[in-house]
């Protein structure tokens, strides 16, 4: 009985939302506003925004988040719109929730130079941030280079004397600091992708950080990432017996920073306390385009286009209100929701666009949505797919954008971003994932704007 009762509750609500809405009984957007939204909807200006928040360099907690936060707002209120920055500490001490936040950075510069057996220089901040490795330590050192394999077990360590001296590794940063630094005393650290990992690219320089709490940021050694072709070039100048001496100089500093999130909301006109949030998250260091500028630039046209429909007449406001929220991915996500229960309380669902714009000529990578959690339903894992068939039969490609058919998949639930804190029992929020996978460029040198596709975008976007 209690199933049936269930039931009979369900088609209620999906009837009561095709009939009260812009959705038809089909399941799908009704023509007049698939034709209103993209009169108006444009790849070309999302990629263009895609381009210009990939020149912030968006640490978590750094003045570069603060920076793009501050871009999107100003972006916002050009249209009408009023966006607010929701600020909270952070300083990898304090936990909200389960979930310990992240230390202030910031970096004022930073180089690697191999002195011996060649002068070349490996890498500088000012020309690529991610030669830097996030929450790198300051200081100025000379020193002979160590290739300690992955670093990341005391075997990679035997007959070896790293003490002083700096070690190259393929490991992640932050694991390979708390054994060779906190452990074995070396003074600093090269980490590179070796080449069997993501094969080929050998220009390609990997997004790492060391994450450590401001209370032990005085013990935190310099870092540096090089290319998988300089890597290469060290490791085998080590095998062939030579010495090898790197210097590498920075100048970082470690404070109590501050986590953001821009909030706009878009008022419903009968339901206004009942939400939609479409959230993506802000920050990742320069350029990281696809990963997630892309979903950042498309929120903002999303945004961009609704008020300009509202505007005209073209559409009504919405009955419910659309929150849109350009997010620090989970270490603001939590606490935002933590600060704002009535927003757990009232809203309906979320979805949660991470990596919206792949380019499948270069990357690969396929569109996916990803079901809220098991322990969510809701009718709009449906609702969705239904509107992504008919994108995908619209195809609405852009002008400067590629032409092919729009590739995509439907996948059951998936970690991996800020969909999992919406779906959390915590908050219970159903939660779907607008993404692509796989893509070899993501956390990487080579996730730029020219990986990002504007017809992707548009159609995504729709």
């Amino acid at each position: 009985m209690r199933r049936v009762l269930l039931l009979i509750v369900a088609v209620l609500l999906i009837c009561t939302f095709a009939e009260q809405s812009a959705v038809a009984e089909d399941g799908l957007i009704k023509k007049d506003l698939a034709d209103s939204i993209l009169s108006v909807l444009s790849g070309e200006a999302a990629h263009d925004q895609v381009t210009k928040i990939s020149r912030f360099d968006r640490i978590q907690g750094s003045r570069g988040m603060r920076a793009a936060s501050e871009y999107v707002v100003g972006q916002l209120e050009k249209w009408g719109l009023k966006g607010e920055i929701y600020t909270c500490p952070s300083d990898g001490d304090r936990y909200y929730g389960s979930f310990r936040s992240v230390v202030g950075w910031w970096a004022e510069e930073g180089e690697i130079w191999m002195v011996k057996p060649k002068l070349i220089k490996l890498g500088d901040y000012s020309e690529m941030p991610l030669y830097l490795v996030k929450h790198s330590g300051s200081g100025d050192i000379t020193a002979e280079l160590v290739d300690v394999g992955s670093g990341l077990s005391d075997r990679d360590y035997e007959g070896l004397d790293v003490a002083g001296k700096i070690v190259l590794a393929g490991g992640y940063t932050q694991d390979v600091h708390r054994l060779a630094c906190d452990k074995y005393n070396a003074a600093g650290i090269v980490t590179w992708y070796p080449p069997e990992v993501r094969e080929g690219y050998p220009e390609m320089v990997r997004y790492t950080a060391i994450w450590p709490r401001l209370s032990e940021s005085e013990s935190v050694r310099p870092a540096f990432n090089v290319s998988k072709r300089d890597g290469l070039m060290l490791r085998n100048y080590l095998e062939e017996g030579q010495k090898v001496v790197i210097r590498m100089r920075a100048k970082t500093e470690f404070h109590e920073g501050e986590l953001h999130t821009v909030s706009c909301r878009i008022e419903g006109s009968e339901l206004p306390e009942e939400e939609i949030i479409i959230a993506g998250h802000l920050d990742h260091p320069k350029p990281c385009a696809n990963d997630n500028a892309s979903g950042a630039a498309g929120m903002l046209e999303m945004a961009r286009v609704l008020k300009r429909l509202i505007d005209i007449g073209e559409i009504p406001g919405p009955r419910r209100s659309i929150r849109f929220l350009w997010l620090t991915e989970f270490n603001g996500t939590i606490p935002y929701l933590i600060d704002n229960p009535e927003l757990c309380r009232n809203a309906l669902a979320a979805f949660n666009l991470d990596m919206i714009g792949e380019k499948y000529i270069d990357t690969g990578a396929v569109f996916e949505a990803s079901r809220s959690a098991g322990s969510q339903p809701s009718y709009f894992n449906d609702l969705v797919e239904n509107v992504i068939e008919q994108t995908a039969r619209l195809n609405p490609v852009s002008l400067r954008g590629t032409k092919g058919a729009f590739l995509y998949r439907m996948i059951d639930f998936r970690h991996g971003s800020d969909h999992v804190v919406f779906n959390d029992s915590s908050f219970g929020i159903p939660s779907m994932m607008f993404n692509h996978s796989p893509d070899l460029f993501h956390h990487t040198s080579i996730d730029t704007p020219d990986k990002v596709d504007p017809s992707e975008l548009r159609r995504v976007c729709f």
